[in-house]
Formats: C-alpha cells, sequence, structure tokens
C-alpha cells in the first residue's frame, strides 16, 4: 500500500476509515443499512482531494492476468473535489456502482461479490517529454479542449506498458490520436494513495 502523494499521508486507521465510509455508502443506497450521520472528526478527512473509486468483483471465475484484483466493475472518479474527503469517497462510491458507462449498474445482491479501491490523487504536474514519466509511480491525465482522458498508475503497471504505449493508452481514452501531443494536447502526470479493501470469498 502507498500511503502518500506529494502533499498527503495517511494512517492506516484513515484509510480503513475511508474504506469503511464507501462500503456504508454502498449498502445504505441499496437500503441495508442507514448510513451514519456523525461527520468524522478527523481534519484530514476534511480536505478536498482528487479522487477515483475502484469496484473490483469476484464471482468464482478467473480474473484477466492484468487485473489480479479481479473483475473490473466499475470505476468513477474526481481529478479535483470540492467536497470534504469523507463526503466525496461517499458520493463517488456510489457513482462508481450505478454511473459507470461500461456496465450496468450494480445490484444488491452484487455487493457482497464486489471490493473497494480508493485511489487519492496528488496534485497535477505538467509532463513535456515522456522520459518524465514513471510507471507504475505516475497517472496520466491528457486534455485538448472538451476532450480529455486519465489513467491511473496501476493500469501501466498491471498491463506491463511502456511510456509510449502508456501514451497511447491515456490518447486513447480521451478519443485522441497518438499526434495530439505536444501539438495541441496537454498531458499530466500524478501519483496516487492507494487502498483497499480484503478482497471477498466467492
Amino acid at each position: 500500500m502507498r500511503e502518500e502523494t506529494d502533499k498527503l499521508q495517511l494512517t492506516s486507521t484513515q484509510c480503513e476509515h475511508l474504506l469503511r465510509i464507501a462500503r456504508l455508502a454502498l449498502t445504505a443506497h441499496f437500503g441495508l443499512r442507514p448510513f451514519p450521520e456523525t461527520p468524522p472528526n478527523d481534519p484530514v478527512l476534511w480536505q478536498q482531494i482528487g479522487l477515483f473509486i475502484t469496484l473490483w468483483q469476484h464471482d468464482g471465475t478467473a480474473a484477466p492476468a492484468y487485473w489480479p484484483q479481479g473483475h473490473l466493475r466499475g470505476c468513477v472518479g474526481h481529478i479535483q473535489s470540492e467536497l470534504p474527503l469523507h463526503e466525496a469517497v461517499a458520493q463517488t462510491a456510489v457513482e462508481a456502482a450505478l454511473n459507470d458507462p461500461r456496465f450496468p449498474p450494480l445490484t444488491a445482491t452484487e455487493l457482497p461479490t464486489v471490493h473497494i479501491e480508493i485511489s487519492l490523487l496528488s496534485p497535477l504536474h505538467a509532463i513535456k517529454t515522456l522520459t518524465e514519466i514513471n510507471i507504475g509511480q505516475h497517472g496520466l491525465l491528457i486534455t485538448n479542449g472538451v476532450q480529455q482522458g486519465l489513467l491511473l498508475p496501476q493500469v501501466a503497471a498491471n498491463r506491463q506498458w511502456d511510456r509510449a504505449r502508456f501514451l497511447q493508452g491515456v490518447c486513447q481514452k480521451a478519443g485522441l490520436p497518438l499526434t495530439a501531443w505536444p501539438r495541441s494536447a496537454k498531458l499530466f502526470a500524478f501519483t496516487t494513495v492507494e487502498f483497499e479493501e480484503n478482497h471477498p470469498n466467492p
């Protein structure tokens, strides 16, 4: 588990608290348990931080080799957030379950088969040359007007991509040709804090 970004450090207790918030938000959405109304008193959980939440499913079938965590079931996030971290985690967990256009909405019966991964994003820094990118450490964001695409660090690491393939992948995510950068598109790197629940038994 990486527990720091350029600006942020988390304890294991704080990571566990955020994972618990995400899980409670999902169970509350499906009406399985009320969501607690008492806000956390930890000031770290009130920071405004970009984040992504990924849902991994374990249904008893073999997962792809490049996703050892399981079958991808949803991934949604925000590069920047105006909400306190604890609220953003709760909201984004539900969005990952319902609003990823690649998948049908998660159902209550599926909930026990998924585990939650949270990625907290560092501030972005502009990339001028590909040699600045460290595979396994950096995620990428590319923007060109209204078009943008983002890939988390584990995408390139798990698929064993090199820098050029990572750039190609994020361009494809944005619907941009590979030649868009550096001619017109802007490329940014970021690091993440990543932590996840224990895998459920299918």
